[in-house]
């Protein structure tokens, strides 16, 4: 199931009368930061523009890089001069974080309306479906969600 696109598998509806996936999983390797944040806005935007596009799962990994969210708080890069690899600002929450070779980054691209635009509904939802696909590997990876 891992095609040339990437594409991983999907998983489906539990309704069976709907035939496409709703989630397409796909694994894109190892990707520069600003290339995968560049992807994601793009699928958000497709996505805003036609709603019954699949969501989408993004499975990579980066090359070193520090990400730190819109706090005003700095602290945590303890100044960014010294830091060997790139530090970009992003539009989340929390401190800075470490990302590179052999960390799965999961990016979800989805439409909140499917759980009824309750953030911790989603969360839930997110959090379980990544301790299921981890526990297909259980015997070659310790599974930590984050």
């Amino acid at each position: 199931m891992n095609g040339e696109d990437g594409r991983v598998g999907a998983l489906r509806r539990p309704d069976a009368a709907a035939r496409r996936p709703y989630l397409n999983v796909r694994w894109l390797g190892r990707m520069e930061f600003a290339r995968a944040l560049e992807l994601q806005e793009e699928l958000v935007a497709k996505k805003r523009e036609d709603p019954s596009l699949e969501d989408q799962l993004l499975l990579l990994e980066h090359e070193p890089v520090y990400t730190i969210g819109r706090t005003p708080d700095r602290s945590s890069l303890l100044g960014s001069a010294h830091l060997p690899h790139p530090v970009f600002s992003i539009n989340r929450g929390g401190q800075a974080t470490y990302h590179g070779p052999g960390q799965l980054m999961g990016y979800p691209i989805i439409d909140l309306r499917r759980c009824g635009q309750d953030l911790h509904k989603y969360l839930r939802w997110l959090e379980q479906l990544l301790i299921d696909l981890l526990s297909a590997f259980e015997d070659r990876v310790e599974p930590r969600v984050y």
